[in-house]
C-alpha cells in the first residue's frame, strides 16, 4: 500500500493493490493456523473461529475478482486511446464518459473497503475472523503481548495491520476519483471512451457483483461456508 501510495501509474497501482490483498489473505491463513498451537480443550472454539476466517477468505477472493477485474477492464478501454502510463490518462473521465467514471470510482471505493460495497464486507469478515481467533486463547502465554496493560494475543496485530493498511489505501483510491471528476481531460483524450458491447456488459456485471455482494452478501457467504 505504501508503494501504491507513491505510484501514479493506474496499472502499477492496481498491481501493488493486488499484493496488499494477497497480504490480507496471508494474514487470514496465518490466523487459521494459530489454533493448532493451543490447548486441545479449546479445539471446538478454535475450529469455529478458523471456519469463520476461511469463510471470509473465500468470500474475499470471489468479490475481489469482481471489482479488480472491473477496474482492469476500464483501464483496458482507456488503453485503446494510447498507453496508460500515469493517472493523467484518467483525467476528466467524468466529463467524457460519466457512467464509466462512476463505475470505476465504485471499483476504487470497494478496493478501499468503503461500505456498503462488497470490498468492505469482505475485509470486515476477514478482520472479524482474525479477531475471533485471537479472542480464543489458543496459544501459550508466551504468544501474548502487553498493550496498555492488557495481555493480547499476537494475532490481534494482524487485524490492526489490516485496518491501518486499509486506511492508507483510501488515499490513493480517492486520488483516482479526484483526477476523474475534477481534472480537465488530457490532450487528445477529450472524446467519449470507445467501448464494445461485450466489454460494457462485462463491466456492468462486475459492478453488479461489487454492489450486490456488499448489500446482499449472505447467500454467497453461506456458499463459502
Amino acid at each position: 500500500n505504501l508503494a501504491a501510495l507513491g505510484s501514479k501509474n493506474p496499472k502499477r497501482m492496481l498491481a501493488y493493490s493486488s499484493v496488499a490483498h494477497a497480504g490480507y489473505m496471508m494474514a487470514a491463513l496465518t490466523a487459521v493456523g494459530v489454533w493448532n498451537l493451543g490447548d486441545t480443550s479449546l479445539d471446538g472454539a478454535a475450529e469455529a473461529a478458523s471456519e469463520a476466517v476461511l469463510t471470509a477468505l473465500l468470500f474475499h477472493l470471489v468479490v475481489l475478482v469482481a471489482f479488480k477485474m472491473g477496474a482492469f477492464l476500464v483501464i483496458g478501454l482507456l488503453e485503446h486511446e494510447g498507453e496508460v502510463r500515469d493517472d493523467r490518462t484518467l483525467s476528466g473521465l467524468g466529463k467524457r464518459s460519466p457512467l464509466l467514471a462512476v463505475t470505476m470510482f465504485v471499483f476504487m471505493l470497494s478496493l478501499a473497503g468503503v461500505p456498503p460495497l462488497s470490498g468492505f464486507l469482505s475485509k470486515l469478515l476477514v478482520i472479524m475472523g482474525i479477531v475471533k481467533v485471537a479472542a480464543v486463547d489458543v496459544a501459550s502465554s508466551s504468544a501474548t503481548v502487553s498493550v496498555f496493560g492488557m495481555d493480547l494475543h499476537w494475532v490481534w496485530s494482524l487485524a490492526l495491520l489490516m485496518v491501518l493498511n486499509s486506511a492508507i489505501s483510501v488515499f490513493y483510491y480517492l486520488r483516482i476519483g479526484v483526477v476523474m471528476f475534477f481534472d480537465a481531460p488530457a490532450v487528445g483524450r477529450d472524446r467519449p471512451v470507445p467501448r464494445t458491447v461485450f466489454t460494457t456488459i462485462a463491466i456492468m456485471l462486475c459492478l453488479v457483483g461489487t454492489v450486490g455482494f456488499g448489500v446482499w452478501g449472505d447467500p454467497l457467504i453461506e456458499v463459502c461456508r
